[in-house]
């Protein structure tokens, strides 16, 4: 898939499933340029897709997810670039963020507006098994955090058995 996804419910539910793709940046300038893939008030289940090669100037560009508890496992996430939070992944909230590949995603830029995170920016949710490398979070004030994971420091995000290493936050 050139371009990008959208992803939109009303409930909970977990029935819809985007299993087995590869979604890419299109020729769309970055100034304008969504998430990859963009989920709302949805609970999906996100499972071995490769999600690559974006850049915007949105939250989360390769997965972005609001209002929602997505399940996003066993997913390639790489050579991503927002100039905001969360270059691979932003949310779930309540969802689970498992075996997944996030690798050389990038965010930041924008000063005092973006917060880190150039792999996962997420809380209140399940972080586990992932292999998160190679991630960076650039900014060149304010303040830089996470280059691989920004929890919020919100006591109820579960980090487990991640290998988290070659992250930088600048």
């Amino acid at each position: 898939i050139r371009g990008s996804v959208l992803i939109r419910g009303e409930s909970g539910d977990t029935t819809c499933v985007l299993e087995g793709f590869t979604i890419t940046k299109d020729d769309t300038d970055p100034l304008l340029s969504p998430s990859l893939l963009r989920i709302r008030y949805a609970s999906p289940l996100i499972i071995g897709n490769i999600i690559k090669d974006n850049d915007t100037w949105d939250f989360g560009d390769g997965i972005q997810c609001w209002f929602g508890s997505a399940i996003i496992r066993n997913n390639v996430i790489r050579n991503n670039f927002t100039r905001d939070t969360g270059g691979g992944i932003v949310g779930p909230v309540g969802g689970l963020i498992e075996r997944n590949l996030i690798i050389a995603n990038r965010a930041g830029f924008r000063a005092c507006e973006g917060g880190g995170a150039g792999g996962i920016s997420a809380g209140l949710c399940v972080i586990r098994n992932n292999v998160i490398v190679d991630n960076e979070t650039i900014l060149y004030a304010c303040f830089t955090e996470g280059g691989g994971l920004a929890t919020g420091g919100d006591s109820s995000t579960h980090v487990i058995n991640n290998t988290i290493v070659s992250n930088s936050a600048k």
